[in-house]
């Protein structure tokens, strides 16, 4: 599966930016643009999230769903990739969508069996890249009729905002 979204509102400054590529979640990759540099740009005028498979995971044999990665790019940089667990990792996780909103994008998953839960993961541009501002989740419990019918919502505003380079899905799988 590969989603290409654009972003023609999103804006920023011009700074560069580390990650711990070691970190659980985290995928490591260069973050070059066209001319080789590695400054993020003053604007995001075009922006990519492609869903695409993580190699390096798919490398070792989990015996679960293929391992995939949310590449995030504005134009030809890479701002940042997003490891996306397997059911291995969650069970019955699920991957629903990755798409553009009005401020930036939008991560939406879904995992378990008896216990399900819904979340969705909104990223805004803001001066320094894209940003996790809040997150919104839902949790049933499919043995209880009246749980199924009406979840559990929370809504998290997020301040301050978690930035892309320090996100993790892993650490919401609860």
């Amino acid at each position: 599966m590969l989603i290409f979204l654009f972003c023609s509102s999103c804006s920023g400054s011009s700074l560069t930016s580390t990650r711990n590529a070691n970190q659980p979640g985290f995928a490591a990759s260069p973050r070059p643009n066209i001319s080789g540099t590695t400054e993020r740009p003053v604007e995001c005028s075009t922006l990519f999230l492609e869903v695409i498979k993580d190699e390096e995971r798919a490398r070792i044999d989990t015996g679960g769903s293929e391992p995939k990665i949310i590449r995030v790019k504005c134009g030809d940089m890479i701002m940042g990739n997003i490891k996306v667990p397997t059911d291995s990792d969650a069970n019955g996780f699920s991957l629903l969508s990755a798409e553009k909103t009005s401020k930036g994008f939008a991560i939406a998953i879904e995992y378990g069996s008896r216990f399900h839960f819904e979340k969705k993961f909104f990223f805004d541009w803001m001066d320094n890249g894209f940003s996790l501002v809040r997150v919104e989740s839902s949790l049933s419990d499919y043995a209880d009729e009246s749980s199924r019918n009406e979840p559990k919502t929370d809504v998290n505003e997020l301040n301050p905002p978690i930035p892309l380079n320090h996100f993790s899905l892993f650490n919401y799988l609860s």
